[in-house]
């Protein structure tokens, strides 16, 4: 064997390989980016939370930080609240959470779905919607609702529900 024939065999038996990993990288990275943005969004909403209190981040307290997650819904029995509170903290505890929040969506997909009751389906013979002849459409717009309902009860019991 040639060398550039060795090369050449080298390098179609790796480009699977390559490609997969570079695939695996992309994804990587887009969870990575989206991790980042849910911090990012996090510590947004806890910001403006506190402006509409009228205090600042060096003022806020683990009080602060537990009423905002208590009203995004977050379970909070996790904060260890023996550590100073600071800005760098609540980014931590945010991180902490977004990252269980995020690891257990994962596994959530892996369960399966409850089957939802499937509702009757009405199939119509014909693809248009039915149009009726005007004369019959204002024959019975005059009718009173008695007689609407009584006509609507005697085209059910000649035609049945199917």
């Amino acid at each position: 064997m040639k060398l550039n024939e060795i090369n050449d065999s080298l390098s179609e038996i790796s480009i699977p390989y390559v490609s997969r990993n570079l695939e695996l990288r992309k994804q990587r990275k887009a969870g990575k980016k989206d991790f980042k943005a849910t911090v990012n969004n996090l510590e947004n909403e806890f910001f403006q939370f506190l402006g509409i209190s009228n205090k600042k981040i060096s003022n806020a307290d683990y009080t602060d930080l537990l009423q905002f997650l208590k009203k995004k819904g977050v379970s909070s029995d996790s904060i260890d609240q023996s550590v100073p509170f600071s800005k760098k903290r609540a980014r931590d505890i945010f991180t902490k959470l977004s990252r269980d929040a995020m690891l257990s969506s994962g596994s959530d997909k892996k369960k399966p779905k409850k089957s939802k009751t499937k509702e009757p389906e009405f199939k119509s013979q014909r693809n248009k919607k039915m149009k009726l002849p005007a004369d019959v459409v204002s024959s019975v717009g005059n009718l009173s609702t008695d007689q609407k309902l009584a006509l609507a009860q005697a085209i059910q019991n000649k035609y049945g529900q199917k």
